[in-house]
């Protein structure tokens, strides 16, 4: 097949170029950057690659993102008709998301970080804490990764709601579509987690308007994408105590730089975008196969739709 390229922003493309050469031996895998603009080249792995990436590399038919996500590669999709892009699936991510999401809430729940406070001041404050089963959870966004979180959720006894574009059926949840029922939901809920895909319509999804209605003074958790938030609304929910709290991992722009509001105030907990981190060794699997199956002319792995953007 054609040489295949390497193109990454912040990530070490070393290990996953050896690996694709070890499973696919006589493959040329090529980086990019390195002096080789406009050789052939039919597929590309991506993370965050830079804007002229199909001026430089024009013969390009294959977007592959290596992780689960493609808001990235949306603005290369819109520019070309006939460019196409595949996302990586993957199970232990997530159930690494779950993991993470279920800590956040226990964490939350039996009031750890208070009482990290009350020992650096050497109080002693027993509080009360509440129980899953006085627990509800509302997810938005019920795909892969939301659905898993869901119904583990429910499995261990939380109250769950589901909210998704499209009207979806899982088991033990509670699940909706449309705004009445998006509304009903975050009335009655304690955690808003927060996982839909990034496209235009669920840019700015978490905004001042949609989540005012709440009643429970829930508690936010984004592991979805920083776009997903409005920051100036989130902090204005957070001061008229409408949210609890917030817990963020995604932000619109990472790292999120240095004397940002959000690293001082008191009602948001951050961590630096690792709720879930692709696993090079499961995802090399089905790159390999979208390799192949490319070359075939074969139906792709996780192909992403232009209407839906997901």
């Amino acid at each position: 097949m054609d040489n295949l390229l390497i193109c990454f922003n912040h990530k070490d493309p070393v290990p996953w170029k050896q690996a694709i050469e070890e499973q696919l031996p006589g493959t040329r895998v090529i980086l990019y950057g390195e002096e080789n603009y406009g050789v052939k080249t039919s597929m590309a792995l991506c993370w965050n690659p830079p804007a002229d990436l199909l001026l430089k590399y024009p013969d390009l038919q294959l977007l592959q993102s290596v992780g689960a996500g493609v808001d990235h590669l949306i603005p290369l999709m819109k520019s070309s008709p006939s460019i196409r892009v595949s996302r990586i699936v993957d199970p232990r991510l997530s159930e690494d998301l779950f993991e993470f999401v279920l800590s956040i809430i226990l964490f939350r729940n039996r009031q750890l970080g208070l009482y990290q406070k009350d020992r650096l001041k050497e109080e002693w404050s027993p509080r009360v804490y509440r129980r899953i089963a006085e627990t509800s959870v509302l997810l938005l966004g019920l795909g892969a990764i939301g659905a898993l979180i869901a119904e583990r959720l429910a499995d261990l006894g939380f109250e769950v709601f589901g909210w998704s574009k499209s009207q979806k059926q899982l088991k033990n949840v509670q699940t909706g579509s449309g705004p009445e029922a998006l509304n009903a939901f975050i009335q009655q809920t304690d955690f808003i987690v927060n996982t839909l895909p990034l496209t235009p319509a669920t840019k700015d999804f978490l905004n001042y308007k949609r989540l005012a209605v709440a009643l429970e003074k829930p508690y936010l958790i984004n592991v979805g994408r920083g776009e997903h938030l409005n920051e100036a609304d989130l902090l204005t929910l957070l001061d008229e105590d409408i949210l609890s709290g917030a817990f963020l991992d995604v932000f619109s722009e990472e790292p999120l730089r240095r004397g940002h509001s959000f690293w001082s105030h008191e009602k948001i907990d951050m961590s630096p975008h690792v709720a879930a981190i692709t696993d090079m060794r499961t995802s090399i699997d089905q790159i390999v196969q979208n390799i192949k199956r490319l070359e075939k002319g074969d139906k792709l792995l996780n192909e992403v739709s232009r209407d839906l953007m997901y």
